[in-house]
This record gives C-alpha cells, sequence and structure tokens, in this order.
C-alpha cells in the first residue's frame, strides 16, 4: 500500500483505468463473446431443426397420401415372399445402390435400411409396394444435407389374408 500511496494521482488515475481496461477487456473475451458464440449456434441449430422438421411434416402428408390411394385389383400377379416382392421392385425402381441392409424380423416383418437415397423416389416406390398389399409399419426418416435425399429405415408387413 506504500508503493500507491508514493504515486501521484496521475500515475494512479492511470493504473485504475489500466485495470478497469483488462477487467473489462476480460469480462468480454470469458464471458460476453462466449455467450453470444453459444447464441448463435443454437439459432443455427432451431433454424435447420425447424427446417427439417418441416421437411419431415410435408414427407408424413406425401406418405399418407399415398396410402389413402385406392388400390388397383388390375394385373395382380401371384404373391411372392415379401422379401423378394420388396428386394426385386427396390431395384427395379432403380434403388439398389441404395440398399444398405434388408432383413426378415420374424415371420411377417421385414426391415429395410437405405442410405443417401431419393425421397421422391421412394415415395413412388412405396405407393407400388402399397398395391401390392406390403404396407409400412414404421419408418424412421433422416434428411440429408442435398434437399431430396435421406437415409431412411422401413418396417414392412404384408396384410393379413396376403401370402
Amino acid at each position: 500500500m506504500a508503493w500507491w500511496q508514493q504515486l501521484i494521482p496521475r500515475e494512479r488515475l492511470a493504473l485504475v483505468l489500466a485495470a478497469i481496461s483488462i477487467l473489462l477487456l476480460l469480462v468480454y473475451q470469458l464471458i460476453w463473446q462466449p455467450l453470444q458464440q453459444d447464441l448463435q449456434r443454437a439459432e443455427s441449430q432451431r433454424v435447420r431443426l425447424q427446417a427439417d422438421y418441416l421437411w419431415m411434416q410435408q414427407a408424413s402428408q406425401q406418405i399418407k397420401a399415398y396410402g389413402a390411394q385406392p388400390r388397383s385389383s388390375q394385373n395382380k400377379s401371384p404373391r411372392r415372399s415379401l422379401l423378394v416382392e420388396v428386394d426385386d421392385s427396390l431395384k427395379r425402381a432403380g434403388m439398389g445402390s441404395a440398399l444398405e441392409e434388408i432383413k426378415p424380423d420374424g415371420n411377417k416383418l421385414l426391415r429395410v435400411f437405405l442410405k443417401n437415397v431419393d425421397f421422391d423416389q421412394v415415395i413412388a416406390w412405396l405407393g407400388y409396394l402399397k398395391k401390392q398389399d406390403v404396407h409400412v409399419t414404421s419408418s424412421v426418416i433422416d434428411r440429408l444435407q442435398q434437399t431430396s435425399k435421406a437415409d431412411i429405415r422401413l418396417t414392412f408387413e404384408r396384410k393379413e389374408g396376403s401370402p
């Protein structure tokens, strides 16, 4: 404290102003700036998630619309196994390269994982399967950065009374 008393008032003022400046700089660097960066990150994530949510709502409506279409009883071929029907129709739809995994789940269910697939193609393919009495019992759709691409997990079953 004796050192402080030996300083002239102008030096004391300069040291007090320097200390206040350093304190303000530390508050800005350690508190304010990180807080602002976190807020910006949270806002951009909110915008991205909102866009994903809107896209999923639209996708859900498209899936429901295809499910509501009347089935055509014309040109019905003999029934094949669920695995064969789904696998063959997937390849005919031009999405065979997107097939990551296909596996039976018990006697009545079939799980399919499509990676980096065009969503509109999947909707058309699901419309075809619906006409074959193959129905989606669950779906998980992860939208990719490209507008119409997605990773899709589907579980299928054939309606009772259908082979």
